[in-house]
Parts: C-alpha cells; structure tokens; sequence
C-alpha cells in the first residue's frame, strides 16, 4: 500500500524554514549593533549568505589561506574580514595594525583560540600547549615546572636523549654508506621525534620490542609508523583555518555524534 504525503506538509516546511532563516538573520543584526542602535563598522571582505557566510566560499577555494591572501590583496593587504556562520574573523597583516589590536585587547588575545580541531586533538584540551588560559592550564602549567621541565627532570633524561642523537647520527651514516642513496630527512627527523617521546615516557624505542636477531630493528614498526603519520597528519590541522571551527554542531549534523566519538579514540 502506498503512502502519500499531505499536500500541504511540503509548503508548511518550507514556510517554516523560511521563518527561521528570517528570525536568525534579524538576530544577527540586533547582535551586531552598537550601543548607539547602529551596526558595528566591520573591515571590509567578500559579501556572504545569510546563516553561513563565506563558509561556502572556503569549501571551493583551496588552499584556504590562499584564498585569504588574494583577498586580502584585493582589500588593500592589510586587513580583511570573513564571515563563518555567526563568527567574524579578522585577518591583519599590517605589524603596525597589529600591534595596536594587541595594544589594546591585551587580555583577550592573550587566550588561545578554542578551535574545533585542537580541542579533539586534545581530547577536550587536557594538553598545556594548546589548553585555553584558565584555572586548568594553570594547574598543568605548575605541574610542567615542578615536574616535567624542572633541572632534576632535565638531568635524568639526557642520556636517553643522547642515545637516541647516536642512533640517528648511526642511522643516516648507515643509509649513506650501504648504497650512496638520499635520506629522506622528512621521515628521519619524525621518527627521531616519535623515538624520543617513546624513550622518556614508555622508556623504550619502540611499542614492541623487536627481536634480537631482526636485521630491521632500527626501523620503525607498523605500529610506530602508523602513530607518527597519524601524529603529524593531526598536527597539520590544529592551525588550519576550518569551517568546523565555528560550531562542533555542524560535525554533529553530518557525521552523527557516534562517528565523531570514534575518531577521538
């Protein structure tokens, strides 16, 4: 049996959705008034849609900052602002400007920017370097000078430090003198990083030990491998300029909240 649609079901959604889209539209210019009832000045930039912004304008126009650039050029290459969705975000250029906004906003540019993608980089900002500034950053702060950073700390892990310099100098001297061929510096350089980090907090190289007799022990693993690409492929978006970063609800809408738990893990 088939079932049909009421005809006025579709004319009563998009009425519906044309009464929000007005009503999100008049309380964003109430929200941009001043105290005299008039709209805030705003630097120039490109002319966006209503709800959205420029964020359509970001999706086709990569890479990203690029695209800031050339509109920066157009607007004279000092200061430009976009649009996402209820978020302005001003791009300044000049030095002179620059300091003149830090001058004078010292106390609100002195917090980091609470990004989409270094708070799930984070899980939550539970990291010091990019937790925003309050009373939890404070706390993980003293932690990182009494504990981590202090001379006692620095002291005791140099010698692991020191082996894995030897192992890296041994390694490109091995690459070089068994074929004469180029070093990737690139995987070299990250894989020295991910031995180091491994070496002070788990106190070995590797997350499984290789066996003796294994001629590729100096090699990284699948496993060690895997974390430092996935590492370094994280790190690319903790200062990427992202559609995400306005509202986690746009990731939620799209992706569900269960899929978005997932990638955290």
């Amino acid at each position: 049996m088939a079932v049909t649609m009421p005809p006025m079901r579709a004319p009563a959604l998009v009425a519906m959705l044309v009464v929000v889209l007005v009503a999100l539209v008049r309380r964003r210019r109430h929200r941009s008034k001043g105290a005299g009832g008039r709209l805030e000045s705003l630097p120039p930039g490109p002319v966006g849609l209503p709800v959205i912004g420029n964020m359509h304008q970001m999706l086709v126009n990569k890479p990203v900052f690029r695209w800031v650039h050339r509109l920066l050029a157009d607007a004279g290459g000092e200061i430009v602002c976009v649009r996402l969705g209820p978020v302005h975000v001003v791009a300044v250029t000049s030095p002179e400007m620059a300091r003149e906004v830090l001058r004078k906003n010292d106390a609100v540019f002195a917090d980091r920017p609470t990004t989409f993608a270094a708070e799930s980089f984070s899980v939550g900002y539970r990291s010091a370097s990019i937790s925003p500034h309050g009373n939890q950053w404070r706390k993980m702060r003293r932690v990182l000078t009494a504990e981590i950073l202090s001379p006692a700390t620095e002291h005791r892990l140099r010698g692991a430090r020191g082996e894995e310099a030897d192992h890296l100098v041994r390694y490109v001297l091995v690459r070089c003198g068994r074929d004469g061929a180029a070093v990737d510096v690139r995987h070299v350089a990250r894989h020295f990083c991910g031995n180091v980090i491994r070496r002070l907090t788990l106190g070995r190289r590797h997350f499984r030990e290789p066996r003796a007799d294994d001629e590729d022990a100096a090699e990284p693993g699948r496993d060690e491998a895997e974390h430092v690409d996935a590492l370094f492929a994280t790190l690319n978006y903790l200062d990427a300029f992202c559609v995400s970063d306005t509202s986690r609800r746009w990731i939620y809408l799209f992706v569900g909240q269960r899929k978005y738990s997932v990638s955290q893990r």
